[in-house]
């Protein structure tokens, strides 16, 4: 079945109208490019889809950057959920096959065909190859037991995750939930759930309510929050090295989080600068901090991802006057660059804690796969050896990411610091109340 390029247009259009790829501009475009491409005949290369579609220029090295790979494998993914769901119906469906960037139209009923024959073609091959994967499988469970205990993500005695893998103090992974409001409106009778992108906190509301008093009605809703999605994949990271370990580890929002969790864990704090919560005490004492906002910045209200005008990183290195400050610049559905902070910090009792957070996803997802792949870490324990000598037993580091409609693909270090040991962050006296009955 012959498909004209009037037809081609027409699958496109209603595709790119689905809701699966309505908020996803990099998916559109992409889409959009490589059907133009079929259009006009030609096989686009994985240079001519970086350059045209991604703005990137002659020294992209396919080799080294993987973002056109990335984006090509979300689109494929895209395409699956949207023909599990809108385009279950659709007779004609597009295929991108796996290793190459042409579209193909293939008729919904090929596609049955194509299913019948695999399952009606040397049953008795497929019968023996399944009863093979069966023994192999027992194999490698069988091997798997034996040999428990004996291959991690990373070394037992990692020199950053040693207290988090070898203690006995259970392992509490904390997750920066975001902060809501709730209003009764008069007019039309019933409650609002409000989530304002500049009221964070506590203090943040109040302040709001001072200079906007005709706003006094708004009220913390502390029975409902959300997290961000792209928490999640950072969660899978996290949890393949402490199931490697078969070490427990709980979960709680900073929201709820208090001191006595603070003291009775070892704490792995991920979230946004938004929302750090109790964690913002330890800025008091970094080389960083953190600016959300500048309300002498005009916003660009047209653009729904451009909330947080004038977001920067400012940097005081040690025994300097100055000030070297790092912005972040771009909107998270184009190419844009994040920031991210690790650090690792003596927790109220003894006990460590590690700390994520960053802007948007793409800091915060290539900060955490940075910490849970061996090469990668690998790589950061040798920076620390190179610029501070040894790796020392709590430090700080920032990272600069660059990312594509929130996936990140890139991550630089641009500040490493070691932490005294000996700092205090939690006074005294909260430590007692918190163990107060």
């Amino acid at each position: 079945m012959m498909i004209d390029n009037q037809q081609k247009r027409i699958i496109l259009q209603k595709i790119l109208n689905s809701s699966e790829f309505s908020e996803s501009r990099i998916s559109r475009l992409l889409l959009a490019y490589l059907i133009e491409s079929s259009i006009k005949g030609i096989t686009p290369k994985e240079t001519s889809i970086a350059k045209e579609v991604f703005g990137k220029d002659k020294n992209f090295n396919p080799i080294e950057d993987t973002l056109v790979r990335v984006h090509i494998h979300n689109l494929r993914k895209k395409l699956e959920k949207y023909y599990e769901h809108e385009g279950r119906k659709d007779k004609i469906r597009i295929i991108i096959p796996k290793g190459h960037y042409e579209v193909l139209f293939i008729p919904q009923r090929h596609l049955n065909q194509e299913i019948k024959k695999l399952f009606n073609k040397s049953n008795l091959i497929l019968i023996f190859i399944i009863i093979t994967l069966l023994f192999l499988c027992f194999y490698l469970f069988s091997e798997n037991q034996s040999l428990k205990g004996k291959y991690y993500i990373v070394d037992r005695e990692n020199p950053i995750w040693k207290e988090f893998l070898v203690e006995n103090k259970p392992v509490m992974i904390v997750i920066g939930d975001f902060f809501f409001l709730k209003q009764y409106r008069n007019d039309i009778k019933r409650g609002l759930r409000i989530r304002d992108v500049y009221i964070n906190s506590y203090e943040d509301l109040q302040a709001f309510k001072k200079k906007y008093p005709q706003y006094n009605d708004l009220f913390p809703d502390t029975m409902n929050t959300f997290i961000h999605k792209d928490y999640a994949w950072c969660l899978q990271d996290f949890l393949k090295i402490f199931f490697s370990f078969q070490k427990n580890v709980s979960f709680k929002l900073v929201s709820r989080l208090s001191l006595k969790d603070l003291i009775n864990n070892n704490v792995i704090f991920l979230g946004s600068f938004k929302r750090i919560g109790i964690f913002k005490k330890f800025f008091q004492y970094s080389h960083f901090k953190f600016q959300l906002y500048s309300e002498e910045t005009s916003v660009d209200w047209k653009n729904k991802f451009w909330l947080y005008p004038n977001q920067k990183i400012l940097y005081k290195p040690d025994n300097k006057d100055t000030t070297i400050i790092y912005e972040r610049v771009g909107s998270v559905l184009d190419s844009h660059n994040d920031y991210a902070i690790v650090a690792k910090f003596p927790g109220p009792n003894n006990n460590k804690i590690l700390f994520f957070a960053s802007f948007y996803s793409a800091g915060i997802y290539e900060a955490v796969r940075t910490f849970t792949q061996r090469e990668s870490l690998r790589a950061v324990e040798e920076e620390m050896r190179s610029q501070l000598g040894h790796i020392p037993e709590n430090f700080e580091i920032l990272f600069e990411a660059i990312g594509i409609d929130r996936t990140g693909y890139k991550i630089e270090i641009k500040q490493i610091h070691g932490i005294n040991s000996n700092i205090n962050i939690w006074h005294p006296s909260e430590i007692i109340l918190s163990n107060s009955p």
